[in-house]
C-alpha cells in the first residue's frame, strides 16, 4: 500500500493487484516515482453509458497502449510522487517544496561548497549501498 511507495528510492512506476483468496475481492495499487522519471497512465472501460463507473482499469507506461482500450475521456497521468487506488483515487506521498521550484539551485548558495573527494565518497557509498 501507501507505505510501500514512501520507502522506495529510485525511478519506478508500477501496478500491483492482490486477490483475497477467500472472498475473491481484488485490490489495486499503482504508484509513480517522486521525480516522475517513469510515466504511468490509466483509463477505464465502462460497462454502461455512465463512464464514471468503471468496469475495468487499464494501465500503461505509454499513452498509445491505451488507444482503443479505454474511453479517451477517462485517461489520467499519475503525477510524480503519487499513488492511486480505486478507493482513494490519486494521493500525493512525496511533494517536497524544493522539487516543485524551477529555480532550485542549492549549488549557487553562498557557502555551498563540495569537494571532489566528497563527491567521490558519496558516489562510492551509493554504489556500496546498492549492492
Amino acid at each position: 500500500g501507501a507505505a510501500t511507495a514512501k520507502v522506495l528510492d529510485g525511478m519506478f512506476a508500477f501496478v500491483i493487484f492482490e486477490e483475497n483468496q477467500t472472498t475473491g475481492e481484488v485490490k489495486a495499487f499503482a504508484a509513480r516515482d517522486p521525480v516522475g522519471i517513469k510515466p504511468l497512465y490509466y483509463g477505464h472501460k465502462s460497462a454502461s453509458d455512465d463512464v464514471s463507473k468503471a468496469s475495468s482499469y487499464v494501465f500503461s507506461s505509454e499513452l498509445k497502449g491505451l488507444v482503443g482500450q479505454v474511453d479517451p475521456s477517462t485517461v489520467v497521468a499519475i503525477p510524480p510522487g503519487h499513488y492511486w487506488t480505486p478507493e482513494e483515487g490519486l494521493v500525493c506521498f512525496y511533494n517536497p517544496d524544493w522539487l516543485r521550484k524551477d529555480d532550485y539551485e542549492p549549488w549557487k548558495e553562498e557557502g555551498h561548497e563540495i569537494t571532489e573527494e566528497e563527491i567521490r565518497e558519496e558516489f562510492a557509498k551509493a554504489v556500496r549501498d546498492a549492492q
